[in-house]
């Protein structure tokens, strides 16, 4: 079986009108924005940390980490709580669009961009109707 013949769900977000999806079964849930609390000395990809039914979450900031524009947090935006490598963060993202089945043939994993370990987060190869 060749990686076009795989198929996955996938929870499908835009950020800055652009398309992007992270793998269903990574995805806890989806919550509208709320207040982040700074935190000193964490990376700049971190937006910082919210209150999710009294456990302490970190906000990765998915503009930062695919060098689009900085924005300010809005009350429209929402975040996916998702399990990367075992922890539970949340991606901080303008929309979340829908679920679909794709093929992988669909899908540019963003590891293979920015040659790092973000697997977890995938691009779509064209609009989705």
């Amino acid at each position: 079986m060749t990686e076009q013949d795989l198929a996955m769900d996938i929870l499908i977000y835009s950020i800055d009108e652009k398309l992007f999806g992270v793998e269903i079964g990574k995805v806890q849930s989806v919550i509208s924005s709320v207040e982040v609390t700074e935190l000193p000395n964490v990376p700049h990809c971190f937006l910082g940390a919210i209150n999710v039914h009294g456990e302490l979450i970190l906000v990765l900031n998915l503009r930062h980490l695919f060098g689009m524009p900085a924005k300010e947090l809005d009350i429209t935006d929402q975040f996916i709580l998702c399990t990367i490598r075992q922890n539970l963060m949340a991606l901080w993202v303008d929309d979340v669009k829908d679920i679909r089945h794709l093929d992988a043939k669909e899908l540019i994993s963003l590891e293979k961009i920015f040659q790092t370990d973000r697997d977890f987060l995938l691009w779509l190869k064209r609009k989705i109707r």
